[in-house]
């Protein structure tokens, strides 16, 4: 917006379902990519005040624009920004991207006939990619893991199937995974999880300067600043409480503000929409939905752009939306 954080505007591929969103930096800079049903999009990273028709439409990335070739999860480097991994999803299964040059070429350096359900590249070790995936033929489910940025693999088979990731800002070692079974932590670099709550979890962000300090998502939101071990139920102002968490973040700058992006689910067989973009800023307790203008409530994934001027909204079905965040939100 450009009017208090009360409107949102389309920053391009209309019409799209955006799966994963990410933020990296080339030689001409900040670049904003999406993982979507027809490959990888990128585009200058759209922090001008005025969206026109050169925002709306977004460059060429290696694949864009070819069905069958779904990118479900796509993530920057914590430390080299011009270092981008994305996913693949074809009929054979996963297929593992590198980029060094922002998003504009890519390597093919992974492949294997299991579904990939999530990525971490870890921020305490950016080398270090975890891939949860489970094969449909089987009961098989467990996390491909890499420690060269890719070069090679590990498969450990897992007892339960895991749909999110985080990884410890500070400890390599430390990994929180989540799914309908519950949240689950590694303290072995993922050789083993053990479980410490049976809520289902559909999404987890860590506070990058507190390991401690734990926000989650499923059907509903939970707050923890113990790393997991209790899970406080949040609050919520003006609106119903089930939903579908399908993506967290935790401002960088100041922790006590974070954004939820949720997206429709079932509800006793019924199709719910949903909720749009909620907003804490008392570090998860309390949360308000800040939606208003937002077209298509149906949020798949979001991304703060790094002066957190500007909050990216991946969408089902409705594209990329951008947010002009007020300054007391930053």
């Amino acid at each position: 917006t450009q009017n208090k954080g009360e409107t949102y505007n389309r920053v391009g591929i209309p019409g799209a379902t955006v799966y994963d969103l990410a933020i990296s930096k080339n030689s001409k800079g900040y670049q904003l990519l999406a993982g979507t049903d027809s490959n990888t999009y990128r585009t200058a990273l759209p922090v001008l005040k005025k969206v026109d028709s050169t925002t709306l439409e977004w460059g060429a990335t290696e694949g864009e624009g070819r069905f069958g070739e779904k990118v479900l999860q796509i993530a920057s480097s914590p430390t080299e920004p011009n270092v981008v991994y994305k996913i693949r999803k074809s009929w054979t299964g996963i297929n593992v991207y590198r980029s060094k040059d922002g998003g504009q070429n890519w390597d093919l350096k992974f492949e294997d006939d299991s579904v990939p359900l999530d990525m971490l590249v870890h921020p305490a070790n950016p080398n270090e990619i975890v891939i949860p995936y489970y094969i449909p033929a089987s009961s098989e489910t467990g996390v491909w893991i890499s420690q060269d940025g890719g070069e090679n693999w590990k498969k450990i088979k897992q007892e339960h199937k895991f749909t999110a990731i985080a990884g410890d800002p500070k400890d390599p070692n430390r990994i929180w995974a989540g799914g309908n079974d519950g949240l689950f932590l590694s303290k072995d670099m993922g050789q083993s999880f053990q479980k410490i709550q049976n809520v289902p979890v559909s999404s987890i962000a860590i506070d990058s300067n507190n390991s401690n300090h734990l926000v989650v998502g499923g059907t509903h939101l939970y707050v923890s600043t113990d790393g997991g071990k209790t899970l406080e139920k949040a609050k919520y102002a003006g609106f119903e409480l089930d939903m579908f968490v399908n993506d967290i973040i935790v401002s960088p700058s100041n922790p006590n503000v974070i954004y939820a992006a949720t997206g429709s689910f079932k509800q006793r067989g019924l199709l719910k929409g949903g909720r749009g973009v909620l907003m804490s800023v008392d570090g998860g307790v309390t949360w308000t939905n800040i939606s208003e203008g937002l077209d298509n409530k149906n949020t798949t994934a979001l991304v703060l752009s790094p002066d957190e001027e500007y909050l990216f909204v991946g969408t089902q079905g409705g594209s990329v939306k951008r947010i002009k965040l007020p300054k007391k939100q930053r």
